[in-house]
């Protein structure tokens, strides 16, 4: 009955220096770095849509600008970015999915990210043929800390929350899955605070320190 439910950047993949790049050239442009955020500022960008992190950088930084436009233009340069390089996965991620697809778990992408983004990622690593469901930023219209896009995978799964195990590695994320009253392991980002860390039932830096096992152990405690 386990059902897992992923989360992209940062969990499934590192494309943080993508991320940052692709926002540092734009505001390095404009006078700032992204450098000039707080270690919690950074903790929250993760999760939230790239018009509200948009909305927040212009805020930040004292800037006008439209930040659904901005938020277009970064991801332009993104898919020239990944086009160019690559991105590599999380250390394992790509056994673990491969032994709980084998062990017949359904699997769903959670992601805020665009329907484009996703394709060009599943393009350049092949872990589309992994999920049963796909759910991205365009499917929804709240974002992580709100927890409508577990919500969605969970019914596209036709699975019950409390059956579901979300993996995350941003605090928005994290929120997001103890809202939707599913299990959570993180696997926490370098910007992850420690507080942030202590919302999940198990914290792995990595899929080589998880199996599937592991996993639906926690949905068993809870039934029980």
């Amino acid at each position: 009955m386990t059902a897992f439910i992923f989360d992209l950047d940062g969990t499934l993949i590192r494309s943080e220096s993508l991320f940052f790049d692709a926002a540092e050239a734009m505001f390095n442009r404009l006078g700032h770095s992204l450098t000039e955020l707080t270690a919690l500022e950074r903790s929250r960008i993760p999760g939230r849509s790239a018009a509200e992190n948009m909305a927040f950088y212009l805020e930040k930084f004292g800037l006008e600008g439209d930040p659904v436009q901005m938020a277009e233009e970064r991801l332009m340069q993104l898919l020239v970015l990944l086009k160019q390089r690559g991105v590599p996965l999380v250390p394992g991620a790509e056994d673990f999915l491969m032994a709980s697809k084998r062990a017949g778990i359904s699997m769903a992408l959670a992601t805020s990210s665009p329907a484009n983004y996703v394709a060009a990622v599943f393009d350049a690593t092949g872990l589309g043929r992994y999920f049963d469901q796909v759910v991205t930023g365009d499917d929804i219209t709240r974002y992580k800390p709100d927890p409508e896009i577990f919500l969605l995978a969970a019914a596209r799964l036709d699975a019950i929350s409390n059956v579901c195990v979300v993996f995350e590695d941003a605090h928005a994320g994290f929120l997001a899955a103890r809202a939707a009253n599913m299990r959570l392991v993180s696997l926490p980002s370098p910007f992850t605070l420690p507080s942030q860390r202590d919302l999940a039932d198990l914290v792995v830096e990595d899929f080589t320190q998880l199996s599937p096992e592991q996993c639906v152990s926690l949905v068993s405690r809870t039934l029980t």
